[in-house]
């Protein structure tokens, strides 16, 4: 088994935009990206940072970690991260972003942080295969976008397989959503049992969760303590079975198993029913 961490990094969570905010991006907040990548950086954790571009945010957060000089330990990741929300009234999810878009954004993130990402996840897992055809020419590899309900099939890990000329690798599911063990106890439970029943295995354990997931968000974004408790549990248990950790473009072939069913262990059926 090998583990990949991918952080789908976006604002602050208290900022998400009301009604009338059509043209306040720069009202947008970014106060939780440092605290997180200190605390990563603490535990020594390879983890994909996968950085928001377009819709809500447009360039905002890469000119953020440009301006503030965030630096992101070299063991990691940066990916882009392609949102396409557009304003109508509220904030909504809209139509894929144009070609015109998809080449912007890239080239703004090469010219702000001075590197050229390889790997890409879309927001809110929406894989679009004329997207990846363009990315594929720009240099992008990878995608990580692939969930169960988003490929009309069921399962626990999927291999990766190559789409669009790019390869693939599917998020860990609970058969068609994505199990991130940050935001559900529930899935906390659920990643434990794979990875001690399953570490012994040829699989890509593919954990995707989003940065705003560790923090509270009152005067100041801080981190809740419940979470850096799971966070260090999955890694002593990685660490346990010798799991390794890797990045999410390190992986370069399809030469892995799919874990297509897995009964729930106890605990995550008690959290489900309780809606968490």
């Amino acid at each position: 088994m090998k583990i990949i961490f991918t952080c789908h990094t976006e604002y602050d969570l208290k900022n998400k935009f009301g009604p009338t905010q059509k043209n306040k991006r720069e009202e947008q907040s970014f106060n939780h990206i440092s605290p997180l990548i200190k605390f990563i950086e603490s535990l020594k954790a390879p983890t994909t940072f996968s950085l928001m571009v377009g819709g809500a945010v447009g360039d905002n957060l890469l000119r953020f970690i440009k301006e503030k000089n965030i630096r992101i330990p070299n063991y990691c990741e940066k990916s882009i991260h392609y949102h396409a929300e557009i304003f109508d009234r509220l904030w909504k999810f809209g139509k894929h972003l144009t070609e015109k878009e998809i080449i912007n954004y890239f080239r703004t993130f090469q010219k702000t942080l001075g590197e050229n990402p390889t790997s890409v996840v879309f927001g809110k897992w929406l894989i679009n295969k004329e997207s990846l055809s363009v990315l594929r020419k720009l240099g992008i590899e990878i995608d990580g976008s692939g969930t169960g309900k988003i490929l009309g099939q069921k399962f626990i890990i999927k291999a990766p397989f190559y789409f669009s000329n790019i390869l693939e690798i599917p998020v860990v599911c609970d058969g068609e959503d994505p199990v991130n063990p940050f935001s559900r106890l529930s899935n906390f439970f659920l990643i434990r049992k794979i990875i001690k029943e399953h570490h012994q295995e040829n699989l890509i354990l593919h954990i995707a969760f989003h940065s705003y997931d560790f923090f509270r968000f009152n005067r100041e974004a801080k981190i809740r303590l419940i979470k850096k408790i799971i966070f260090r549990n999955i890694l002593r248990l990685a660490r346990k079975y010798n799991i390794e950790i890797v990045n999410l473009s390190e992986i370069k072939t399809t030469d892995f198993q799919s874990l297509n069913s897995l009964r729930f262990p106890f605990l995550s059926k008690v959290f489900r029913s309780i809606g968490h």
